[in-house]
């Protein structure tokens, strides 16, 4: 496989996975990891980590699985805000 079908494959599996955080499908997020996705690449026109987009929905439990699998929730988006920020927000009102 040539190397730009592969860079491909990696940015579609980024992609996936933070529309997987942001669903709240921590099953398929770990799946994704597994099989290549970055866990702290950022992306989107907010620059959110999969970490961003659990958190400011709101979904603990895929948040949890993001950090077994080694996601840094210091990592800050295009605005400047880490995951905390969202985690204090959104997630234990």
């Amino acid at each position: 496989m040539c190397t730009c079908i592969r860079e491909k494959l990696h940015i579609d599996r980024d992609k996936m996975l933070r529309l997987a955080a942001k669903d709240g499908d921590d099953g398929r997020c770990v799946a994704l990891i597994q099989k290549g996705a970055s866990v702290n690449k950022v992306g989107g026109s907010h620059r959110h980590t999969a970490m961003h987009y659990a958190a400011r929905n709101g979904h603990v439990r895929c948040m949890d699985a993001l950090i077994k699998c080694k996601a840094d929730p210091n990592i800050q988006n295009g605005d400047g805000i880490c995951v905390a920020v969202y985690d204090a927000v959104c997630c234990r009102e």
